[in-house]
């Protein structure tokens, strides 16, 4: 899913990498802590093509959740709070 997000997002294809999102969306609680990062990442992606499909109160949402989990190696916090303050 996240290869997949991140590819339509890169490819201006936003409106296909939503959709591919929110039909997964459903699965991600039922995955272990191991798969936390590949989540987040996914989310982050697809608050970007939120953003890009006009729809800025819905990824600001999720940005705000992604500053609230647990960090891991990667942490994507410098990256949420500039398109938290772009919004």
């Amino acid at each position: 899913v996240l290869i997949k997000v991140v590819s339509y997002c890169l490819l201006g294809d936003t409106d296909i990498a939503c959709g591919i999102f929110k039909a997964n969306q459903k699965y991600f609680s039922l995955l272990s802590e191991e798969y936390a990062y590949i989540i987040s990442h996914t989310e982050y992606w697809a608050s970007r093509a939120l953003i890009s499909e006009n729809n800025p109160l819905e990824a600001k949402i999720m940005l705000k959740a992604l500053l609230k989990k647990k960090k891991g190696e990667f942490s994507l916090n410098s990256r949420v709070r500039k398109i938290l303050s772009e919004l």
